[in-house]
């Protein structure tokens, strides 16, 4: 997955996410990678897949991901689904 974040630097790359760990093991499971990327977003669309309640396939649709190729939009999807799905029980 590449990654751009304007506001901060150490977040941008690409990272290769998988279900068995990252080759060097890292607290968030992730491995910073010099190869080419699958999927391509910002930070905020990588932040709404990895909360769990926004699907890769919805980020792509919507045009917050490009993906070279769709089997990485479903493999990505497995990876980062979330059950329960998020909520918020506080009232505004």
């Amino acid at each position: 997955i590449a990654v751009s974040d304007p506001l901060f630097a150490a977040n941008e790359g690409v990272w290769r996410v998988a279900a068995d760990g990252a080759e060097r093991v890292t607290a968030d499971g992730a491995d910073r990678t010099a190869g080419e990327a699958d999927l391509v977003t910002t930070i905020n669309g990588l932040s709404g897949a990895y909360l769990g309640g926004t699907s890769w396939h919805e980020l792509a649709v919507a045009g917050v991901v490009t993906a070279r190729n769709e089997a990485a939009v479903r493999a990505a999807d497995l990876l980062f689904a979330s059950r329960p799905l998020p909520r918020c029980g506080s009232f505004f």
